[in-house]
């Protein structure tokens, strides 16, 4: 990646080269990574700056993709038909139903493979929310923790020690079928991912 009178400077960093590989298409020559890694070497403080914020961008974009695929209506209904558990069906159909871009993203969770599906502890949830919040967790809660903050959660499954603590601490505890039921806009709820 040399060439004659070019040094690349310690202070560029590794993102400055992922950007430069990204940019590359933009510089038509022989050696498209090593001139667009060029031009950004010549004005080196702006440019640092700048390219680890692009390279930063890019992949909180793409992880965002990668977390909010959303699968089609089709797919969740033919993945539907392979449960057994009569419960997690009911709740897959009618979260399909509402037609609400959050359940539908939810349906599709709850209707993957059993072994993608998730279990959280609730010291994870104490860590990830504030009070008052009502989260939704595509899976079971589990009771390893404590929760100290009154807030609502709504899960597909709930241990009973974990039951147990969210009610003796006064939190909300709802299944998502009832939730689908009572809220099928969805206001006012967030997904809690691992």
């Amino acid at each position: 990646m040399r060439e004659e009178g070019f040094e690349p400077s310690q202070a560029l960093s590794h993102n400055v080269l992922s950007v430069a590989r990204l940019t590359a298409p933009a510089f038509p020559r022989k050696n498209n990574t090593f001139h667009a890694y060029k031009k950004l070497y010549k004005y080196p403080k702006a440019s640092v700056f700048a390219c680890e914020l692009i390279a930063l961008a890019g992949r909180l974009i793409s992880s965002c993709r990668l977390n909010f695929k959303m699968k089609s209506k089709t797919k969740i209904e033919k993945q539907s038909w392979k449960k057994n558990n009569p419960f997690l069906v009911e709740t897959i159909r009618a979260a399909k139903k509402t037609g609400s871009d959050f359940w539908l993203r939810v349906a599709g969770i709850l209707s993957g493979p059993r072994r993608s599906k998730t279990e959280i502890n609730l010291n994870e949830i104490e860590k990830s929310t504030k009070e008052g919040d009502s989260v939704v967790f595509p899976g079971k809660i589990l009771s390893q923790g404590e929760i100290s903050k009154k807030i609502a959660v709504i899960a597909f499954g709930f241990s009973e020690k974990a039951r147990e603590k969210l009610l003796k601490n006064k939190s909300h505890v709802l299944s998502i079928l009832e939730e689908i039921k009572k809220n099928p806009e969805a206001k006012g709820l967030r997904i809690l991912t691992r």
